[in-house]
């Protein structure tokens, strides 16, 4: 099975990540998509608890086809990066080939992170235009040959933004799925 691994914070999951995720599913040639809630931030940003992130991640997986969340991260017990995710998975699945969804803006962090060329050459890149992040001609050198999902950019929108909003009791349902809101409220996170 060909399987994407959308890994990130998830903090909260947003219109951004549900766009990205179905555009990927829908385009890439995948026949799966695997949310990858991160157990810690890797540059120490402070997140809610690992499962409440992972229970937004499934109530945002139900609205994408052939979508659900991987707890790699938890197994890992929290010193993995997304390089020791993808190796735990390959071994656990060495049936299934792994493409990595990762945004425009990721390409400028790859030095920071751990083992990036090993990473893409486990899991090649599905890059995903972000507003904001201009999408390199061709990959940076090292890099391999991403799958460059056409110029199209996911909307500005990013979690910071939501998790302000929130704590401020201000509008967010433009900006995170309906169901998502609810379990935010449901479990009274940022704020809310």
């Amino acid at each position: 099975m060909r399987v994407a691994l959308f890994g990130g914070s998830f903090n909260p999951p947003h219109v951004g990540h549900l766009l990205a995720a179905t555009y990927a599913r829908a385009v890439a040639g995948v026949e799966a998509l695997w949310l990858m809630p991160a157990w810690r931030h890797p540059f120490g940003k402070p997140l809610a608890p690992f499962g409440d992130r992972v229970a937004l991640c499934e109530a945002m997986a139900g609205l994408v086809a052939d979508a659900s969340v991987s707890r790699v991260e938890e197994e890992l017990g929290g010193e993995g990066r997304t390089i020791h995710a993808v190796q735990r998975l390959r071994t656990r699945y060495p049936e299934h080939a792994f493409r990595l969804v990762v945004g425009a803006d990721i390409l400028a962090e790859s030095p920071r992170w751990t083992a990036f060329e090993e990473l893409v050459e486990l899991s090649p890149l599905i890059v995903v235009g972000r507003a904001g992040h201009p999408m390199p001609e061709e990959p940076p050198p090292g890099l391999g040959t991403p799958l460059y999902l056409a110029q199209v950019r996911m909307p500005a929108v990013s979690s910071t933004e939501v998790r302000r909003r929130l704590a401020a009791g201000e509008d967010a349902t433009a900006l995170v799925p309906a169901v998502v809101l609810e379990e935010i409220r449901r479990r009274h996170l940022y704020g809310t």
